[in-house]
């Protein structure tokens, strides 16, 4: 969880890095709550309520993934001319 409070920090920063940290720690915790759900992290069934907290917590998980992905993907279609542009700043013509 704490990627993915990291990744919104990040988010203003630096989009494409961020994306990458919230698909990671989507994908970390996702498994964490597979694993609980299936028993394979503790002996003991998890009571209702907590399974039901990590069902929404999955669905909240997945559309992080979902969107963390297109971010990704459209920072990378920019080409290095349009970064090189947009990072340094435009010359006035005398």
């Amino acid at each position: 969880m704490i990627l993915n409070i990291a990744s919104l920090v990040l988010l203003f920063f630096k989009p494409r890095v961020a994306s990458l940290v919230a698909v990671v720690g989507s994908i970390i915790y996702l498994v964490v709550t597979i694993d609980d759900q299936l028993g394979l992290l503790t002996p003991l069934k998890a009571p209702t309520i907590v399974s039901i907290i990590e069902v929404v917590t999955a669905i909240v998980l997945l559309g992080v993934f979902f969107f963390a992905s297109r971010v990704y993907r459209e920072n990378s279609k920019k080409k290095p001319a349009d970064l090189m542009s947009s990072a340094q700043p435009a010359k006035e013509n005398p």
